[in-house]
């Protein structure tokens, strides 16, 4: 993807802890792109904190029931798979909720899908695929950088007012006292998606070897999460030690301030 973390503007205002994981470990943001719609700032990065992640792999079968079997006769036809994703995004101030919801604007505009006009008709374009990453847990194995093409046929974004509070900004215009902001303290982005593959997926029975985008895997472990490799399990405890470490103690000295990044790395 093509927008850096170094490039996000929400590095001017947010807390140094956050900065810190952000900069240091920038796989632990939710990147989200749009194949089919490459436009200018059309990029997002959502410094989201993971709550919750399923994966369901489901292979489906024709059944013919014949005479004289007791099973039916299941003839396979594919596999599907689809993720279902649950994220928390705080925000610290007045000026981050505001940029929340900006992104949330991109997000749910490129729900839709694009058109042409042609000869006085409007005509659909481009279907809403999405392109995204989120660390080792939606990213295509085989190149970290470039996350996992799909869709999504639900997207639900809550505002939390309840739980953390209110930000309420008035109008600059005093003449007009209808008019002013409300932001919630805390959002939570929920939604289903659909993985395509890209490519043919599966083992080649010839090789006995898993493939995936047209290349034998090593190890059948390498799909579909990235995993460390034998080579950097030392190197990634020492890592993970410290980084288990630093959290812990600053969420004794303010655990408000924390609590989202603990879900990820604590």
């Amino acid at each position: 993807m093509a927008t850096k973390v170094t490039e996000d503007p929400k590095l001017s205002y947010a807390m140094p802890l956050e900065n810190e994981i952000r900069l240091r470990y920038p796989f632990a943001n939710l990147y989200f792109s749009f194949p089919t719609k490459p436009y200018k700032d059309n990029t997002l990065i959502f410094p989201a904190y993971l709550r919750k992640i399923s994966d369901t792999i489901k292979p489906e079968y024709n059944s013919v029931r014949v005479f004289g079997r007791t099973d039916p006769i299941p003839t396979y036809k594919f596999t599907s798979r689809r993720m279902s994703l649950e994220f928390d995004m705080p925000a610290f101030s007045e000026f981050d909720a505001n940029e929340i919801l900006k992104k949330f604007n991109i997000l749910m505009k490129n729900m839709y899908p694009g058109f042409i006009e042609n000869k006085g008709q409007t005509i659909i374009n481009s279907p809403p695929l999405v392109r995204i990453k989120f660390a080792n847990l939606i990213v295509n194995p085989l190149n970290g950088n470039s996350g996992l093409l799909g869709y999504t046929s639900e997207l639900a974004i809550a505002h939390d007012f309840n739980t953390h509070g209110t930000f309420v900004v008035p109008q600059d215009n005093e003449s007009d006292e209808q008019q002013g902001y409300v932001f919630a303290k805390s959002y939570s982005l929920n939604f289903n998606f659909d993985v395509l593959h890209e490519s043919i997926v599966g083992w080649n029975d010839s090789t006995g070897k898993f493939v995936f985008d047209g290349k034998d895997f090593t190890q059948p472990s390498d799909y579909a999460y990235s995993v460390i490799k034998p080579e950097q399990i030392s190197i990634a405890q020492q890592a993970g030690s410290a980084i288990t470490s630093n959290l812990r103690g600053a969420l004794v000295s303010s655990p408000a301030q924390v609590s989202g990044l603990t879900r990820i790395l604590g």
